[in-house]
């Protein structure tokens, strides 16, 4: 049944703000970090929940349902890191440096053609 809460819980997150133009202008405001952290605290307890599920059904739990806990709990576990990263990393990014949170072709190009090494002859 939580699991079934914070599906609809990322639901109507989704739905408040898919997607901003200017992540830059966006990430500073209130309501950028109330999402944030609805979402990490809705991404936490969808870990408390699985490891919940997973205890309660151990005991007839075989080794293949331990291989899927195990790739659920590391994906939800990398998940939260991603909700970590946006919640905090992004807003500190957006006073720093606003131009690394605006995507573009050209800035891509330009940083993986100039962090490879070089060789002279």
């Amino acid at each position: 049944m939580l699991l079934l809460i914070l599906d609809a819980w990322g639901l109507v997150l989704e739905l408040l703000s898919a997607y901003p133009e200017n992540l830059s202008e966006e990430a500073v405001t209130t309501g950028y970090a109330l999402r944030s952290a609805l979402w990490l605290v809705g991404a936490l307890l969808l870990l408390v929940a699985a490891v919940g599920l997973y205890a309660r059904q151990s005991e007839s739990a075989g080794t293949l349902e331990l291989v899927g806990f195990l790739a659920a709990l590391s994906g939800t576990g990398l998940l939260v890191g991603l909700i970590w990263a946006n919640a905090f990393v992004a807003p500190t990014l957006a006073v720093e440096a606003p131009p690394s949170l605006t995507p573009s072709l050209r800035g891509l190009w330009h940083s993986v053609s100039y962090s490879r090494p070089r060789y002279s002859a």
